[in-house]
């Protein structure tokens, strides 16, 4: 008996040995391991005991790995039908070349690369009403503008037929796209016969005596009505002919007054009128001064001018202008039209609404651009058909013509 507690005993020593020398071995053993067949990784960050947890950091992947942020449904920003930010940044720069006419159409349209719900129709790029021009316009404009014929076609079969009517009931084919190079391309084009009907509307003197921001801001209200629509403005052509006559600030301001665009819009089952308060801001700003439009195509510091300019144009429609942030952004802000227009669309609702003068709808009508086509000039007849004569029983003629002795 006494043999085996001896035993045990010895036996327990050893394995409390091994325990303790394992206890030593692991705290000997290092904490982190290193494997020389992976890259090394960063040594652990010490903290004191005192000190609060930090925050671990967060890894920032790799550009090609980065996934935009979820946005909640509800938050989603509404895309307008146009693309003005785009527009906007190329419209500085015609501004800055002196197309004042391109500027003011980018920034008032803005751009899209398919065919859109206009007023009355469809419209393309920068408001290039489809449905309202005629079919040989739309051709030339589409052609001149190098899009391929299956494009042509398509714009074509919704345009008004010689003779004919505008379908507003028609729809666009699918795969009609532009881009904004060719969209310049048709504002070009639109703009002449645009430019034809305002200097006959106002008479050539009243037009070599305006300056060139003027005669954009005037050839812009043909393009956007068309010359049904804008020669019933004649409120406009008697304050714009004084003040060619008398060009005194107060005189342009009464022009600039004029610049007033009001669309008829079905909600439910009731019409609702509401201005088109940007277009007021933006032609009248143009006409007054050059400076007060460019000061809406960037967030550089305007002139105390500019600012005097852009709160006279702002109070025509009762807009509140702060000139102090981005005013291109506070005209979207109160731009009720268009937001009331996108709305319906994302709400999958039906939007009819149509331009009005004198209080009363109208319909557009676009004056086509004449276009130049060279009469073939007939080939003059030659001497005895062609045929030379090389000696007195030789002739020598074009083939399959008769020498004249033989006919």
């Amino acid at each position: 008996m006494k043999i085996k507690i001896i035993v045990l005993a010895i036996s327990a020593c050893f394995v409390l040995t091994a325990c303790n020398e394992d206890k030593k071995t692991e705290q000997n053993k290092p904490k982190y391991s290193i494997d020389l067949s992976k890259p090394e990784p960063a040594p652990p960050t010490v903290i004191p005991a005192s000190a609060p947890t930090p925050t671990p950091p967060v890894e920032t992947p790799a550009p090609s790995q980065v996934q935009p942020p979820v946005v909640a449904p509800e938050q989603t920003p509404q895309k307008g039908r146009r693309d003005r930010g785009t527009s906007t940044a190329s419209a500085l720069t015609e501004f800055n070349n002196g197309n004042y006419f391109h500027s003011l159409v980018m920034t008032s349209e803005g751009f899209v690369n398919r065919p859109y719900r206009d007023n009355m129709g469809w419209a393309l790029a920068y408001g290039w009403n489809i449905t309202m021009n005629g079919q040989s316009a739309n051709r030339a404009y589409a052609t001149k503008a190098g899009l391929d014929k299956s494009t042509v076609e398509k714009i074509a079969q919704i345009s008004i037929a010689k003779g004919g009517k505008p379908n507003l009931e028609a729809t666009p084919q699918p795969g009609i796209n532009i881009n904004p190079q060719q969209g310049l391309v048709i504002v070009d084009e639109m703009k002449k016969p645009s430019e034809a009907a305002a200097i006959a509307w106002l008479g050539a003197s009243t037009w070599d005596k305006l300056k060139p921001n003027q005669h954009a801001v005037l050839v812009d209200h043909f393009y956007r009505l068309g010359g049904g629509g804008a020669k019933q403005y004649t409120t406009m052509q008697k304050a714009v002919k004084a003040y060619a006559v008398n060009p005194t600030e107060e005189n342009s301001q009464k022009v600039a007054q004029t610049f007033v665009y009001k669309y008829r819009i079905k909600i439910g089952e009731e019409w609702q009128v509401k201005q088109d308060k940007r277009a007021t801001a933006l032609l009248g700003s143009l006409w007054l001064n050059p400076e007060a439009f460019s000061s809406m195509l960037s967030n550089k510091p305007i002139s105390a001018s500019a600012s005097q300019t852009l709160q006279k144009v702002a109070s025509y429609s009762n807009l509140k202008i702060d000139t102090t942030k981005s005013v291109s952004q506070q005209l979207d802000e109160q731009d009720e039209l268009e937001k009331l227009i996108t709305q319906m669309e994302a709400e999958g609702k039906k939007v009819e609404y149509q331009p009005m003068v004198n209080e009363k709808p109208i319909i557009p009508t676009f004056e086509e651009q004449k276009l130049e086509v060279k009469p073939q000039q007939q080939a003059k007849a030659l001497p005895n058909n062609g045929c030379v004569k090389v000696n007195q029983q030789v002739w020598k003629c074009p083939a399959g013509v008769i020498p004249p002795e033989l006919q």
